[in-house]
């Protein structure tokens, strides 16, 4: 019993109890598909089992709780141990939080019809195509701050997919992921386009409590890179046809 006393002192004064206590992480997420989502009350997609395998590997038991986006923000913002995923990591959020990441990359493209023969280096270079947008939206308006005057404009993207295909338009500005994510409702196939130019491009990181300790962060940040490096990250967005969402880089 004694001993037992003596080791359990020697523990706390080497911070070892401490540092079990702080491994006891407050894992946050949102319902926003495709990375993560509720499937019958249960979270799910590759940024859950991206977490999940992180957990995994770091002995880690507990549970991804899904809530609205701002009380899942809010929350990690404001207690320690705490992380929300999948965040925008910004220039304006980029001290509130520590961060671990790439869990995936949001890419903005220009597609082409396969064998189009068109080469784009430059948002000046596209000026010159006529360019499918969806009528009103976020890349309509985005494209126009740039200076582009050459719009198709559409209700829909699946319209603007068509139109693509036909050939009624020369380029079509969308997320890198759209093509394949409605495959299944035009019925035309992704292996009709390729990405001519990449125009913007997004991170996203799980972003964890300002007070949360730096070795837990290392200790997150290790485990992904392991599972970039080992191709487990690759697999799982294979596994949901949405690899254009693995990042390029860390």
């Amino acid at each position: 019993m004694k001993k037992a006393a003596i080791i359990l002192a020697l523990l706390l004064v080497l911070g070892v109890g401490s540092s079990f206590a702080e491994t006891k992480i407050t894992i946050l997420t949102e319902d926003f598909p495709p990375l993560n989502y509720l499937d019958k009350k249960t979270p799910t997609g590759p940024s859950v089992e991206i977490v999940e395998a992180i957990k995994k590997k770091l002995g880690i038991k507990s549970r991804v709780k899904v809530l609205s986006w701002k009380k899942a923000h809010d929350k990690a913002l404001k207690n320690k141990n705490t992380c929300v995923f999948s965040t925008t990591r910004t220039e304006k959020r980029e001290k509130l939080f520590k961060w671990v990441g790439p869990l995936a990359e949001k890419r903005n493209v220009f597609f082409a019809a396969k064998n189009s023969k068109i080469k784009i280096t430059s948002l000046e270079d596209a000026k010159s195509y006529r360019v499918g947008v969806q009528k009103g939206g976020m890349s309509e308006e985005f494209l126009k701050s740039q200076g582009f005057r050459l719009f198709d404009k559409a209700s829909t993207p699946e319209i603007s997919m068509k139109r693509l295909y036909l050939g009624r338009v020369d380029l079509w500005y969308t997320s890198s992921t759209t093509p394949s994510a409605l495959a299944s409702k035009t019925g035309i196939s992704i292996a009709n386009f390729e990405e001519v130019f990449v125009v913007k491009k997004t991170s996203l990181y799980i972003a964890f409590n300002i007070n949360t300790p730096d070795n837990v962060i290392k200790q997150w940040q290790d485990a992904l890179d392991e599972l970039t490096e080992n191709g487990t990250i690759k697999t799982i967005f294979e596994k949901y046809k949405i690899d254009a969402l693995v990042p390029m880089c860390k």
